[in-house]
């Protein structure tokens, strides 16, 4: 039987390699908005933007493993609760800077990024609720694979919704 934990640290495991990976590869495009977002320059928001990147990574090893996946969602929901300060943060001082969280965006920061990680977050508590299970090779893929379309409207929304809302425009 295919477990509710498994399928929601796939997705969260997702999100967060694809979020890692586009801010490695971004040619320190997420560099340049974490300085736009924060106001810190120089080699701080350098140290930070790794730090970013090094939390998402451990946090998709500890998803994947069952030994730790608890310690995986805490770092998961930590991340996605500092995310969200930081955004509220820069909404709350009229900063528009664009969302750098999947790669190259213009995409303005806004609150459907506060309710992504909403969203987010509340997988984390449905996963830690629903305890974690140890699945084998054949229940991970299929978990992986029930995982990967919501995974991918997450990591698409801005696309999504700029897509819809210009339709919507028109």
């Amino acid at each position: 039987m295919l477990q509710l934990d498994v399928i929601c640290r796939c997705l969260l495991a997702t999100v967060f390699v694809v979020s890692a990976a586009s801010k490695v590869s971004g040619s320190g495009e997420f560099v340049t908005a974490l300085r736009a977002m924060t106001g810190v320059s120089g080699r701080l928001s350098v140290a930070m933007a790794a730090a970013v990147v090094l939390a998402e990574a451990a946090a998709v090893v500890l998803l994947l493993v069952p030994a730790t996946a608890i310690a995986g969602l805490l770092l998961t929901a930590g991340l996605l609760v500092a995310f969200s300060l930081a955004i509220l943060r820069a909404l709350g001082k009229g900063n528009t800077a664009s969302c750098q969280c999947f790669g190259a965006s213009t995409s303005p920061l806004s609150r459907r990024h506060l309710w992504r990680n909403g969203v987010l977050l509340a997988v984390a508590v449905v996963a830690q609720a629903s305890g974690p299970s140890q699945p084998g090779a054949q229940q991970f893929a299929i978990a992986l694979i029930t995982a990967a379309l919501p995974a991918l409207l997450v990591i698409r929304l801005d696309e999504l919704a700029d897509l819809l809302f210009r339709s919507a425009k028109r």
